[in-house]
């Protein structure tokens, strides 16, 4: 959706000012099918899109041979991979962004997630604590450990441990436009309910684009 319809668009569908079952939305759900649905595409088939944890999708790579060549996921993933991958990870993958949709929005799109930090007692410890953890230089401990990225653009990229964090650092600092993920920002019901579930029955077959999107509407809370 952010790529194909662009920023204000993908707006307007994540907060619900167009209805889930807009045609822009099922237009990207048959876009999304032409790349995920067509055989040869995905390792496994739709039976691999279903029922492989995200912490395993990446493991096929470093098989030997390899079974696939590329996995979308967000930094953290690191956390997932072997150890001896995470040893020498610079020599054993590379990354990249996920290329603009020719006839799309022109600047390059990052889609991603974040960490909240609440304060719930108002204190000048409290405060000091708050300004401390969202200042531009903190983190070098947190980069160095790795799965992490600082929000700062000014952050010191040597911070990180290795080439690989700091080029999807560049490539967040550079990216025309950052979004959180639709499904996280969508209220509960939908996000982690009738959206999950929905790609579930249109993955499998047993429902079309437009009917999961008519249902997800309808489901909408009010």
């Amino acid at each position: 959706m952010l790529r194909v319809h662009g920023p204000e668009i993908y707006d307007d569908w994540i907060y619900h000012r167009i209805p889930f079952n807009a045609p822009e939305v099922v237009e990207v759900f048959d876009l999304l099918g032409e790349l995920l649905l067509t055989e040869g595409n995905v390792l496994g088939g739709t039976s691999t899109i279903l029922n492989t944890p995200f912490s395993e999708a990446p493991l096929p790579l470093f098989e030997d041979p390899a079974r696939a060549m590329f996995v979308r996921q967000g930094n953290f993933v690191t956390g997932f991979l072997p150890e001896d991958i995470l040893a020498n990870m610079d020599e054993e993958l590379g990354v990249f962004a996920m290329p603009t949709w020719e006839g799309g929005f022109e600047g390059q799109p990052i889609l991603g997630g974040g960490d909240l930090a609440a304060l719930f007692t108002l204190n000048d410890d409290a405060v000091a604590l708050m300004k401390f953890m969202t200042a531009p230089e903190f983190g070098a401990e947190w980069a160095q450990a790795g799965g992490w990225l600082s929000p700062h653009k000014t952050f010191d990229v040597s911070h990180y441990a290795d080439e690989t964090t700091r080029r999807v650092a560049e490539i967040a600092s550079n990216a025309e436009v950052f979004r959180y993920d639709g499904s996280d920002v969508m209220p509960n019901a939908v996000g982690g309910g009738t959206f999950w579930t929905g790609m579930i029955d249109w993955l499998n077959g047993s429902k079309t684009a437009q009917e999961v999107c008519d249902e997800i509407e309808a489901g909408w809370p009010q």
